[in-house]
């Protein structure tokens, strides 16, 4: 049987959505190098202004094709202030020893219109801008303590800090050229979100938070088990309430989430194993 139309876009969707997803990671791994070639090739002003020039750039090509889909569709000034004032927050409070630090701000913009579109329309609930800023930012966790395990490099809260900025930017941007004003975005007797899983998401979140804290004590050091523990038990927590969320594209984020979470076991692993006595 020939796949039909749904099948052939929903294809497509998975597609692009891995192609960007694979384009960013390797943007990600590779910043510096590509920052030292950017200078080299355009010179050191140009390639300090790169970051705020790569936003505003995302920023106006996200509006273009937000109003294209959407004719007539209304954008919301108010959420797109906040979005670039996330955005000139973020640039702002980088190290200014390391410049180059500033492109998490467009990288992170990037990333949370990735996890946005990675789940189909369908399945978008008025909670689903929650949980791409939560998936987003507990990358950005990620993604500074991956760089604690180089030799040369550390982890930061700072750090931490301008990737949230870079994920509420984007968030709030894709919310603001989304809003339209004239369709329901609730389905008539659609159920609330459960209030404790909102809370199990919340001790999630504090458990990283707490986590991330922790960790920065142990610079050069072996992390202790203990530190993840928190976090573990609010992913837990979340994980056994997912059958009271009714509505697949909660469910389905919240698992993203709760898997995001876990992951967080592997750091202290990888710390402590090497440094243990098999003899």
């Amino acid at each position: 049987m020939l796949p039909t139309t749904t099948t052939r876009t929903s294809s497509l969707r998975v597609l692009a959505v891995y192609g960007s997803g694979f384009a960013i990671v390797y943007g990600y791994v590779n910043t510096f190098a590509l920052w030292r070639a950017f200078g080299q090739a355009f010179g050191e002003g140009l390639r300090d202004a790169l970051p705020w020039i790569m936003v505003a750039i995302i920023v106006l090509g996200l509006a273009g094709f937000l109003v294209w889909q959407r004719a007539g569709a209304k954008i919301s000034w108010r959420l797109l202030a906040i979005a670039v004032l996330a955005a000139v927050i973020g640039l702002s409070i980088t190290d200014p020893a390391f410049p180059a630090k500033r492109i998490h701000v467009p990288q992170y913009f990037m990333l949370a219109i990735v996890v946005w579109f990675a789940l189909p329309g369908r399945m978008r609930t008025p909670m689903t801008p929650v949980f791409v800023l939560v998936a987003v930012a507990l990358y950005g966790v990620h993604d500074e303590f991956m760089q604690g395990f180089h030799p040369n490099r550390t982890f930061g809260l700072r750090d931490m800090a301008v990737n949230l900025c870079g994920a509420t930017s984007g968030t709030f941007a894709l919310l603001a050229f989304a809003t339209d004003p004239g369709r329901r975005v609730t389905k008539p007797g659609q159920e609330a979100f459960p209030v404790t899983a909102m809370f199990a998401m919340l001790a999630a979140v504090s458990g990283v938070m707490l986590l991330a804290w922790a960790a920065t004590g142990y610079r050069n050091d072996l992390v202790p088990y203990w530190v993840v523990l928190p976090c573990l038990a609010g992913a837990f927590w979340l994980a056994l309430l997912l059958e009271q969320v009714s509505e697949p594209g909660d469910r389905l984020s919240l698992c993203g989430i709760v898997a995001i979470c876990c992951v967080f076991l592997v750091y202290p692993v990888l710390a402590n194993v090497p440094h243990l006595d098999f003899a």
